[in-house]
Parts: C-alpha cells; sequence; structure tokens
C-alpha cells in the first residue's frame, strides 16, 4: 500500500495457493465449479472454486491450486468525496454478515464513489460479474463466462448521534447470453435508486435486492438490523438482527457479538436466472445462500499481544439447495438438516498492524446431512487476517 501526496493511495496484492481442505468444504467448493456446455445442451461441471478468492485448477489427488490479484487506486478531491476503483469485494453493513452485499464471492472489478455531507453518506459501486457458463462458441484458447454487470446505491442518514438507518439497492444486469451480447440498458448509469424498477418493474434482464439497515451505538455496545427484499413488491424478505459489546462487565479487551440471521428461499432468486444475486456461482450476500436460520456467537479476548478467539455457529436448513444460485445447478437435491460449526483459536500477534500471528486453531462441525458427516480438524500455522475467508458454513 502508498499514499502519493494527499489525495492518492493504491494498492495491490497477489496470492497464490495450493490448498487441501475439509470434506464439506472441498465438496461445496465442486458444487459450484465451472460449467461447460455438452452437445445436448446441458451442462458438466470442471475445477472448483473457492469463496473469497478464485476458481482452481487440480493439485496433486485432492486439494487446488488458485491465484488471485486484489489492488485499488483511491482518490480523494475533498474531505466529502472518494474515488475508487480495482479488483476486490465489498461488503456492506455493521454485522459479521451481510444480508445485502458481502465480501464471501470472488474479487471483482469495480469503480466506487463515496460522497459524505454531513449527516448523509451515499455510496454508488458499479461491477462487473461472470456467471461461470463456458459459451459454447469461442474464438480464443478459452470459452468467455457469461458477462453481466453489478450496480448498487447506498443511501444513509443518522438523524441522531449513534443512529443510522439506511437504504440499500443492488441490481444485476443482463449484457447476454451463452451465444449473444447486447448493450446494458441506459439507466444502469444512473446515480439515483430506485428509478429503472419503477420505470420497467417487470424487467426480465435485471433483478434488484433492495434492502434497509439500521444501527445505533451506545456506551460500548452496537446494535444493528438488516432487512432485504426481492424486487420492488415481493413476499419473500430476509431479515438479521444482531448485537456487539465492548469491553462488557468492565473486562478490558473482551469483545462479544450475538448475531440472528434468517434467509427463506427464493429470497435472491430471478425469475432470469441469469440474474439470480451471484457472481462467480458464488452468493454475494450470506455465503449460505438461503434457505436457512442461523445463530452466530463470536468471543475475542486480548491480553498484551496474546489473543482467545471463540466463534459458534448453528444453522438450521429448510429446503436448502447447495447450488440455488447457480444458473445450471447439477445437483437439485433438497435439504433439511442442520449445521453446527464451532471454532476456537489462541494466539500471539507478531505485528498488530498487519495482524501477522502465529496461531492453534480447533474446528468442530457436526451436521445430519447424508454423505458429509462430522468434521474435526486442529490447525497450526502463521498467518494475517488482511482478506475475510468464510469456512463457517
Amino acid at each position: 500500500e502508498v499514499d502519493l501526496l494527499d489525495k492518492f493511495s493504491f494498492s495491490t496484492a497477489y496470492y497464490e495457493n495450493q490448498n487441501r481442505f475439509s470434506n464439506y468444504e472441498t465438496a461445496y467448493y465442486k458444487s459450484i465449479g465451472e460449467r461447460y456446455p455438452d452437445p445436448d445442451s446441458t451442462y458438466h461441471v470442471e475445477n472448483a472454486v473457492v469463496p473469497g478468492a478464485a476458481r482452481t485448477k487440480p493439485f496433486k489427488e485432492d486439494g487446488f491450486d488458485y491465484g488471485y490479484a486484489i489492488g485499488n487506486v483511491v482518490f480523494a478531491p475533498k474531505n466529502y468525496l472518494t474515488f475508487s476503483m480495482g479488483n476486490n469485494a465489498q461488503f456492506v453493513g455493521k454485522g459479521y454478515r451481510s444480508l445485502l452485499l458481502s465480501d464471501n464471492s470472488v474479487p471483482a472489478t469495480y469503480f466506487r464513489t463515496d460522497v459524505h455531507l454531513k449527516r448523509f453518506n451515499y455510496t454508488i459501486l458499479r461491477s462487473k460479474y461472470f456467471d461461470l457458463l463456458r459459451r459454447p462458441f469461442r474464438t480464443t484458447v478459452e470459452a468467455y463466462y457469461e458477462p453481466k454487470l453489478f450496480s448498487t446505491q447506498f443511501l444513509s442518514f443518522s438523524p441522531f448521534k449513534g443512529f443510522e438507518i439506511g437504504y440499500f439497492e443492488g441490481t444485476n444486469w443482463s449484457v447476454g447470453d451463452s451465444i449473444s451480447s447486447f448493450k446494458v440498458d441506459p439507466s444502469y448509469y444512473s446515480p439515483l435508486p430506485f428509478i429503472s424498477q419503477l420505470i420497467n418493474p417487470n424487467d426480465s434482464l435485471r433483478n434488484s435486492i433492495n434492502g434497509i439497515q439500521t444501527s445505533y451505538s451506545f456506551k460500548n455496545a452496537l446494535i444493528y438490523s438488516q432487512l432485504a427484499i426481492n424486487g420492488v413488491v415481493t413476499s419473500k424478505a430476509s431479515f438479521q438482527i444482531g448485537g456487539r459489546l465492548y469491553h462488557p462487565f468492565s473486562i478490558k479487551n473482551l469483545f462479544v457479538q450475538g448475531e440472528y440471521n434468517n434467509v427463506p428461499n427464493g429470497i435472491y432468486n430471478a425469475a432470469n436466472n441469469r440474474m439470480n444475486y451471484a457472481q462467480y456461482n458464488l452468493p454475494i450476500a450470506h455465503p449460505k445462500g438461503q434457505g436457512f436460520e442461523e445463530v452466530v456467537i463470536r468471543l475475542n479476548y486480548t491480553f498484551k499481544r496474546f489473543y482467545f478467539d471463540w466463534k459458534s455457529t448453528h444453522y438450521t436448513l429448510h429446503n436448502y439447495q447447495r447450488t440455488s444460485l447457480v444458473v445450471s445447478p447439477i445437483d437439485a437435491s433438497r435439504i433439511h438438516s442442520s449445521i453446527y460449526h464451532q471454532q476456537v483459536e489462541i494466539g500471539y500477534r507478531f505485528n498488530p498492524l498487519m495482524n501477522l500471528k502465529g496461531f492453534i486453531r480447533s474446528v468442530y462441525r457436526t451436521t445430519n446431512e447424508i454423505g458429509i458427516g462430522q468434521t474435526n480438524m486442529i490447525m497450526v500455522g502463521i498467518a494475517t487476517d488482511l482478506i475475510q475467508h468464510y469456512n463457517d458454513f
């Protein structure tokens, strides 16, 4: 990361990986892999996709090889105005999860504008996404993926100290299908929210998620919520409620968080499944997709540079489909199950600024899903936490 004078900065990073994962992670990453066309107009799956990272190639017998780059350039001509562009994931929310836009998916190219005026904040984001469907015809070595565009408007308002309420709009826009390409609707470029949905609410070439976000901070606590609905008028909605406590019971450097998420089936689907709320075959909201209830409890305690971190996640799955947001799902089976995921980590931070740490981590996961079973892992290593990677799904 480099700062140039007072108005410019840029950062870049490249990650090369050869990994092996647990059985439940491996099964999921393979199920959302690239779709290659068959002569009968169906698709078959090759390779895999790792959330928060990239598509993969095989590594030895049971591993994955993948690399990915992130970076951005930031220009702040005024203290109330910031422009940024690059290749990275985005996150909207105050919670551990986001039901509107999260950093679960693969990094994407973007252009972003942030405006801060007294009690108002306005974010305009434009990105290019892909469904990992290989086009059947090509003139290059590898067939091109099916692209789509993504737009976000997020307006927040703080009427009094500590309280914030915001409106979110995230829309996928079609620019073609497996054999054709065309220009995006001009309203994609409009910085005003809700306009395209009101002009043509039944347009099959786009699909929007609308949301409301609220938060209130007081003393050493924060409570927050999100509500997400599909389109202008819908009977389906997902919601989140949670809270954070800092230094509870007067214990310095103790952090506690609790969160509940309820996401019904169909909330992120579109009538035209190429407009599903996904990028690189991955959900761009909650990492689990849709069709579940979730409770998350987190606790972190730091003493000097030593730390203890505990995270417990419990899911109840309702008619859940692992690939419900993939354009061409191969496995359409539905799951009624529960998942319990617990992670405990202790370690020492060598460099708190970069979060360079040595750690020992224990992961326990159990489910009654057929063919998955129980997971027990012990990991020891040195790492940085500059990028969020979720494995508690």
